[in-house]
């Protein structure tokens, strides 16, 4: 493929993802399973734009395609690692005997395992910052060198073989794997923190990490900005200008991401009404919170449902997979 033709293939595809993004979704019945799900997916057509509720590791395990996202088009090839935060989108295009191995991971996992990953610098870039719908975020992607894929490929075939015989410790099993690949993805990508992360003091970034521990816990309630400065002994503006900093998207739009999230699984696995589904996300009236789950996720409430009931029996349902 000539850089004119990639050029237009990548603008056709946004052009495609523009009119319609397709949310992939899969339900985990966490904490009583591990949260975690891996399997092995032969690729036999194209999958066009989409994106995922869930964190998304990729081990190409054989074959070829091009893979798209916001980053551009490249090639993938045997042992390439891909690794797709929730709603970063992607697509894979002109594939030939594409067979991939994936871990879903909810991002639930991540929240309750954030005090020992964060001991990487690299887990916020990787796993954890949170997207929003009008963000153009770029997979990660790398190929690491021969004598480690045998490593990544053991772990994602250890993975997929307790998922599919699910013998007694299973969920354990399948919790410490995922740490283990996580952990082995973080220290082999040598991501360096960002510049303006660098700028921050240990104790500040303690602050806004704390901050986003509450907010992951506490979004249904009604929060202030003062309140939140308080628990953290900064001020306001200080709080405010930092947290951007550090997470790339305001307290206010995390807060509405967190709600959306949410409300996009309600949506998707429980027939409550919207009405219902909005409250319990932490919205009292209806029509703010169509408008704030559009801006979010690129769709109305309504639609979102519509579109996750039509893809049930689809090739994109993993939940059945």
């Amino acid at each position: 493929m000539n850089a004119s033709t990639g050029l237009f293939c990548f603008y056709t595809i946004l052009r495609m993802l523009q009119k319609s993004t397709i949310l992939v979704r899969t339900q985990f019945d966490w904490p009583t399973s591990p949260g975690v799900h891996a399997f092995r997916y032969p690729t036999l057509g194209e999958v066009p734009p989409h994106d995922h509720l869930f964190l998304e590791l990729v081990y190409v395990e054989s074959g070829t395609a091009d893979h798209h996202c916001a980053g551009g088009v490249t090639q993938l090839q045997p042992g390439t690692i891909i690794v797709l935060r929730p709603h970063v989108w992607h697509a894979y295009l002109n594939p030939k005997n594409l067979v991939v191995l994936n871990c879903l991971i909810d991002p639930r996992f991540i929240q309750h395992f954030e005090p020992i990953l964060s001991e990487l610098p690299s887990t916020d870039e990787l796993y954890r910052n949170h997207v929003t719908y009008q963000q153009e975020v770029p997979s990660f992607q790398y190929r690491p060198q021969r004598t480690k894929r045998l490593e990544f490929q053991t772990y994602f075939d250890q993975l997929i073989d307790e998922a599919e015989h699910q013998k007694p410790g299973w969920q354990a099993s399948m919790t410490a794997l995922t740490l283990k690949l996580l952990t082995t993805v973080a220290r082999q990508c040598d991501l360096q923190p960002p510049i303006q992360s660098n700028l921050l003091s240990k104790q500040t970034l303690s602050r806004i990490e704390q901050v986003v521990n509450h907010l992951e816990s506490h979004y249904q309630q009604q929060i202030s900005l003062d309140e939140l400065a308080a628990k953290v002994d900064l001020s306001p503006a200080h709080l405010s200008r930092t947290f951007k900093q550090k997470t790339g998207v305001g307290i206010v739009d995390f807060i509405h991401r967190l709600r959306c999230e949410e409300a996009c699984r309600l949506l998707r696995l429980t027939d409550q009404s919207i009405s219902r589904i909005a409250m319990r996300v932490g919205y009292d009236e209806l029509a703010y919170f169509s408008r704030c789950f559009r801006k979010q996720i690129g769709y109305s409430p309504r639609s979102y449902r519509q579109i996750g009931n039509e893809m049930d029996s689809s090739a994109f349902d993993l939940s059945n997979r």
